[in-house]
């Protein structure tokens, strides 16, 4: 199967969800858990003894900060990946569309193809749809 029909496919099953909810569910819970480790004490007094936990809570904290940006980059690659899928099937399709048809069969070919994709206008104005939304949510994590 070529990528146009992974990211219909993909867009079919997941058309009722928020595409960016997933992730805004664990960006929320790793900041939750990140707030925690801040607010814990480096130094913990255990009887007579005082544990220095400052290099354990660092720790924590840089892989917990790890994780948001890989989860984040993760979001970034899957919607640039979405936007190329549906610019290859139309550049495909508009690479056929746009050769000269110099015999008939050709040209009902062409023209056959032309009405099935206006058909199918409105899903693809509701495929760039979720597109945009991952968008606009990265830009809004990055400001």
């Amino acid at each position: 199967m070529n990528s146009r029909g992974r990211f219909i496919n993909k867009l079919l099953a997941t058309s009722d969800e928020d595409p960016v909810a997933q992730y805004n569910d664990i960006l929320e819970n790793l900041q939750s858990v990140q707030n925690d480790i801040q607010n814990r004490p480096a130094m913990k007094n255990e009887k007579f003894i005082n544990l220095d936990c400052s290099k354990l809570k660092n720790k924590l904290g840089d892989h917990v900060n790890e994780i948001q940006q890989m989860i984040f980059t993760n979001l970034i690659r899957e919607a640039k990946r979405d936007l190329n899928d549906l610019l290859d099937g139309w550049t495909s399709i508009t690479d056929t569309l746009r050769k000269p048809a110099n015999e008939l069969p050709t040209l009902k070919h062409n023209k056959a193809l032309y009405d099935q994709e206006m058909a199918k206008i409105d899903f693809y104005d509701g495929a760039r749809e979720p597109i945009r939304i991952k968008f606009r949510f990265i830009q809004q994590c990055e400001d």
